[in-house]
């Protein structure tokens, strides 16, 4: 059964979907391997989708005119995303 794409927050962030705060989301996920993706108001105009790897590197992936185009990236092609990466 594939798992669901995280949403993750961030501090530096000015906007996010949805917040799960860090300690929680190590107690889960404390050896995760993929990236927790994170969609922030990116410049007060764009939605962003973010790409944040278990060493803290953040990647921007690609970005929006409209919030559920961002939700909707991370939903329906974020695995296929991560396998074109090999993970």
């Amino acid at each position: 059964m594939a798992s669901e794409p995280l949403l993750h927050h961030h501090a530096a962030r000015s906007h996010l979907s949805v917040i799960l705060p860090d300690k929680l989301l190590r107690a889960y996920h404390p050896e995760r391997t993929k990236p927790i993706f994170c969609v922030v108001l990116s410049n007060g105009q764009q939605w962003a989708v973010e790409a944040e790897w278990p060493d803290g590197t953040i990647e921007q992936i690609d970005t929006f005119k409209a919030h559920f185009e961002a939700l909707n990236w991370v939903n329906d092609l974020s695995e296929a995303w991560l396998q074109d990466r090999g993970g």
